[in-house]
């Protein structure tokens, strides 16, 4: 395993992204962060109010991470867009949601959501 960037905070390194078999993943203060090396993609956006946000895709399903390696939202979703303090969400079926900085998602009943 290797790092493949990191995010440095003003006293500390907040997380590592590190990359094995071909898949990306993240590193931090507990070692290899939940879910792992798992995602094909990730790009990293600077948030009007979260800091830095990575999105990152497992196939074409889109989710996001925390500037800290947290997760924030499951790769379930087709777009994910800041909206205020809220998310606004696409699941692939075509329903629309949201969800908050806490990975609480509004959907209707009929959007299962598979982490």
């Amino acid at each position: 395993m290797r790092p493949i960037n990191e995010r440095y905070g003003p006293l500390r390194i907040n997380t590592v992204v590190v990359k094995r078999d071909g898949k990306m993943g993240f590193w931090g203060k507990e070692e290899l962060q939940d879910p792992g090396t798992v995602f094909d993609k990730l790009m990293w956006k600077r948030s009007a109010r979260y800091g830095e946000l990575a999105y990152v895709w497992q196939g074409e399903k889109l989710g996001l991470v925390s500037e800290n390696g947290q997760q924030i939202l499951p790769a379930s979703f087709s777009s994910i867009e800041e909206y205020g303090t809220l998310f606004r969400l696409t699941h692939p079926d075509g329903y629309r949601g949201f969800a908050d900085s806490k990975g609480v998602i509004f959907l209707p009943e009929a959007a299962k959501i598979s982490e």
